[in-house]
């Protein structure tokens, strides 16, 4: 893996307990950075807001979604969001409303401009519904990967306008 201040761009995803909807983001983002030939260039990670899970791995159902579509996660292992994280990442993408709330809460005012609601990237404003809440992996998989490509034209954009 390359070391961090080599990326050009950075990305988190933040859920409550990084064991579901973030390192499933993180491992669908990988997968399409990969596909269109930016992997290199930008870092993903994952995060949680509180440390129930802190140390587990992404849940079994997920794992099972990603292997349905031919994806390998990296081994992951739940961690807490960091108030630096703020500073060492250019997106950081609450899964909902409560969350990205509660990282503007963990991270230095000056860093909140970088972070966003999953959903915004797509032109909306709902939630990414916990799937431990309503048991609905699949929905959970769906919903994700259904916006991934435009965080991807996003980073392209910024990838691009940086070159300039």
């Amino acid at each position: 893996m390359i070391p961090w201040p080599f990326y050009k761009k950075r990305v988190l995803f933040v859920c409550l307990a990084n064991i579901c909807r973030s390192p499933l983001a993180e491992a669908l983002l990988r997968q399409a950075l990969k596909e269109v030939g930016l992997s290199r260039v930008v870092q993903v990670d994952s995060a949680a807001i509180e440390n129930w899970c802190v140390g587990q791995q992404m849940h079994q159902k997920l794992q099972e979604c990603l292997a349905n579509d031919h994806i390998a996660p990296r081994p992951h292992f739940s961690r807490l969001l960091k108030p630096q994280d703020g500073e060492r990442f250019d997106y950081v993408i609450g899964m909902d409303q409560a969350i990205t709330r509660a990282i503007q809460l963990r991270i230095d005012d000056q860093k909140q401009a970088h972070t966003y609601l999953f959903s915004q990237f797509q032109g909306k404003t709902f939630d990414i519904i916990d799937p431990m809440q309503t048991k609905d992996f699949p929905r959970t998989y769906r919903e994700i990967k259904a916006g991934i490509p435009a965080i991807i034209h996003r980073l392209q954009q910024d990838l691009n306008s940086t070159e300039e």
